[in-house]
C-alpha cells in the first residue's frame, strides 16, 4: 500500500500543478518529483540498506501533501506572452554587483591562509578523522566565534550569493560571469580545505532548478541565449559531478572502482536520511517540544551568542540536540550514517506532526508567492530568490538548510540588492565622479 501511495500521491500533485499553472515547470512538480522519487527509491533497499518503516513514509507523504497544498493554493498562472524580461540592469544594480565581485576577491584572500593551514593536516590524517576534527577542535578555525562571525555570517553567504546570482545571470543574459567564476573558485577552495562536497551538489541543483524555472520563458528569451544556457548546463554539471565523485573517492579511502564509489555515494547520500529519520522517530523519547528553535536555529544561535555575554550557562539549541544526529548509526550492510536526518527531523522536534503540517504548508505558500513575483517580473533577483527557496525545499530530503546562517544572510543580501538601500550613496558617488 505504501509503495502505491509513494508513487501515486506525487504524480497526482504534479498533474494538478500542471492544470493550475499550465506547465510542469513549477515548484510543486519539482519538489514532489524529488521527494517522491528518492523516497520511492529507498523502498528497494539498494546496497543492502535498511528500508524505513511505513510510519516514516507517512511523514514524508505529509510533507509532500501539505507543501503541495500550500503551493497550489498560492500559485497563479501567468501568460508568458504578456511578460517581458529586461536584459539591462540599472546602474545601481550594476554597482552593487560590482561590489559583490570585488568582495569575492577579499573572500579569496581570506581563504588562502586557511587552505595552506589545512593541507598538511589533510595529507597526514585520515579523511574521516580530519572531518570530525574540523567540528571538534580548532584544527582549522581558531575558535567557534571565528566560524560563526567570519565564515557563517560573512564568507559562506557571499560565496553562495555569488554562485546563485552568477548562474541566474547566465540564464537571463546578464553580465555576471566574473562573479560566478570567482565564487566557484572560492567554493572549490572551501571544499578542499574542509573535504566537503556540499558546494558541488549546490551548484548542480542551482543549475538544474534554474534551468527548469527560467526555461518556461524560452519564448521571450533570445534563442541564442537559450542555446547558450543548454551548453552551460551540459558542460558544468558533468564537471561538477566528477569533482563531487572525486571528493567522495578521496573521503571513502577504499579500493573499489570510482564508478562504484559514485553509485554508492548517490544511493547512500540521498536515501540514508530517510533511514536515519526512521531510527530517530522510533527511538525518540521526549517530554516537550522546542516550538521553532530547531527549525530556525540561526535565530536561536544569535540570541544565545549575545546572551552568553551575561550568562555562560545558556546553551543554544544546536548543542542541546546534537546527540540525536552526531553519533553514527547503522543503516544496513555495514554502512553507517550521521548528521543528515531530513527537514522532517527539525519540524518534528519543534512540534511533532502538527508542526510538520504547519511548516510544510507555510513553506509551500511562501514558495508559491515568490513564484508569482518571479512570473510577473522575471529578473535577476526574483529568479535568484525563487531558486534559493526551491533549492532549500528540495535539499530538505537531506537536511534543513536553515540550521545554518547562510540562507538567512543570503536572503538579506538579496533584498539589499533589490531595494534602494545604499542607492543614495552610490548616486552621490556617481555624481561626484561626474
Amino acid at each position: 500500500m505504501i509503495t502505491f501511495l509513494l508513487l501515486i500521491i506525487p504524480i497526482i500533485f504534479i498533474l494538478i500543478s500542471k492544470l493550475k499553472v499550465g506547465t510542469f515547470k513549477n515548484p510543486t512538480s519539482i519538489v514532489a518529483t524529488w521527494w517522491g522519487g528518492w523516497a520511492f527509491l529507498s523502498l528497494f533497499g539498494l546496497l543492502g540498506l535498511y528500508i524505513p518503516s511505513n510510519d516514516t513514509y507517512l511523514l514524508i507523504l505529509l510533507f509532500i501533501i501539505f507543501f503541495s497544498i500550500g503551493n497550489l493554493v498560492s500559485i497563479k498562472k501567468y501568460k508568458t506572452e504578456q511578460i517581458t524580461i529586461n536584459n539591462e540592469l540599472t546602474n545601481i544594480a550594476k554597482k552593487k554587483l560590482s561590489i559583490l565581485y570585488y568582495l569575492q576577491f577579499i573572500v579569496f584572500l581570506i581563504l588562502i591562509p586557511y587552505l595552506i593551514k589545512a593541507i598538511p593536516n589533510i595529507m597526514s590524517m585520515d579523511s574521516s578523522t580530519y572531518r570530525l576534527a574540523l567540528f571538534d577542535s580548532d584544527i582549522l578555525y581558531q575558535s567557534s566565534n571565528v566560524r560563526l562571525l567570519l565564515f557563517d555570517i560573512i564568507l559562506e553567504p557571499l560565496i553562495n550569493l555569488g554562485i546563485l546570482l552568477g548562474i541566474v545571470g547566465f540564464y537571463l543574459n546578464y553580465k555576471t560571469k566574473k562573479i560566478l567564476l570567482m565564487s566557484i573558485l572560492n567554493a572549490i577552495i572551501f571544499s578542499v580545505m574542509t573535504l566537503g562536497r556540499w558546494y558541488f551538489l549546490k551548484i548542480i541543483l542551482f543549475l538544474i532548478i534554474g534551468f527548469i524555472i527560467i526555461s518556461q520563458f524560452k519564448r521571450i528569451i533570445p534563442r541564442n541565449v537559450f542555446k547558450k544556457n543548454k551548453r552551460i548546463l551540459f558542460f558544468i554539471i558533468p564537471i561538477t559531478s566528477i569533482a563531487m565523485v572525486i571528493m567522495s573517492f578521496i573521503r571513502a579511502g577504499k579500493e573499489e572502482s570510482i564508478l562504484f564509489i559514485a553509485y554508492e555515494y548517490l544511493i547512500r547520500y540521498f536515501t540514508a536520511p530517510f533511514i536515519a529519520l526512521d531510527t530517530f522517530i522510533h527511538n525518540l523519547h521526549m517530554g516537550e517540544f522546542y516550538f521553532g528553535r530547531v527549525t530556525f536555529t540561526p535565530l536561536d544561535t544569535i540570541f544565545v551568542y549575545f546572551t552568553r555575554r551575561f550568562d555562560d550557562s545558556v546553551v543554544n539549541i544546536s548543542e542541546s540536540i546534537s546527540h540525536y544526529t552526531r553519533d553514527f548509526i547503522d543503516i544496513g550492510n555495514g554502512y553507517t550514517h550521521n548528521a543528515f536526518y531530513t527537514s522532517i527531523y527539525n519540524f518534528y522536534l519543534d512540534g511533532g506532526i502538527i508542526a510538520l503540517i504547519i511548516i510544510s504548508l507555510v513553506l509551500g505558500i511562501i514558495v508559491g508567492v515568490t513564484y508569482n513575483k518571479f512570473s510577473q517580473r522575471p529578473n535577476l533577483f526574483t529568479a535568484s530568490l525563487l531558486i534559493l527557496l526551491i533549492y532549500i525545499t528540495v535539499i530538505a530530503t537531506l537536511r534543513w538548510e536553515f540550521i545554518n546562517l547562510w540562507p538567512m544572510v543570503v536572503i538579506i543580501y538579496l533584498f539589499l540588492l533589490i531595494t534602494k538601500v545604499g542607492s543614495k550613496k552610490i548616486k552621490r558617488e556617481e555624481h561626484e565622479v561626474k
